[in-house]
């Protein structure tokens, strides 16, 4: 969800009618805006949608070392992994792993399932612009944030079908996602192997 807690600070999002919903942070004393990663008074991190936002959905904040890994468009990018350590200085783009202004996006089922923190390392699921699956992960640093898996087709690994799932169904807490020992387990489908649990420790070489 949008908020988080990492090295003393508080991590929300909220809203005002000069900037859109944008990233705050607090010490518990004082409350300020982070950054205006879009300029103006629309947001960046976008819940428009009613299912997503229902969902409590991402955009989501996650804790690393130096702060908090974001999910935020900022307008040229789209939406794309940015770190923040609560100032302005340092909130920047991470990479972009979508190219061109549509950024990489959640789609719906993926939204149901939050992103793992293992050892300040975030994984999480999305699509790029083609609308392949995929799944990722980011410490915050550029080096550190990459696709670990990239599957094409209409049934692809990392995705529950979503004939099994309903656009309108309640969120499917029963779905396999969650950290297990030194990394997460997930249930995914493929063309393949059908609907099976999946392991993932961060890494390509660890994820089958």
């Amino acid at each position: 969800g949008l908020i988080a807690h990492s090295n003393g600070l508080l991590f929300f999002a909220a809203e005002d009618a000069a900037h859109g919903r944008e990233p705050w942070s607090s010490d518990g004393v004082s409350a300020w805006l982070v950054e205006d990663i879009l300029p103006g008074p629309d947001p960046s991190l976008d819940l428009s949608d009613p299912l997503l936002f229902y969902l409590g959905a991402t955009p989501f904040f996650a804790p690393v070392a130096a702060g908090i890994v974001l999910l935020a468009d900022d307008g040229v990018h789209g939406q794309e992994p940015w770190l923040s350590d609560g100032t302005a200085a340092g909130t920047e783009l991470i990479v972009e792993l979508g190219a061109g202004d549509a950024g990489t996006e959640p789609g719906y089922w993926q939204s149901w399932l939050p992103p793992i923190v293992l050892d300040s390392t975030v994984l999480f699921r999305s699509r790029d612009t083609e609308r392949r699956h995929l799944l990722a992960r980011s410490d915050g640093t550029a080096s550190g944030t990459s696709v670990i898996a990239l599957l094409d087709g209409q049934t692809s690994a990392f995705l529950p079908r979503a004939s099994e799932l309903g656009i309108y169904a309640n969120p499917p807490f029963d779905l396999c996602w969650g950290p297990l020992g030194s990394g997460a387990i997930l249930r995914a489908f493929d063309a393949a192997t059908g609907d099976e649990p999946w392991f993932s420790d961060g890494t390509p070489g660890g994820t089958w």
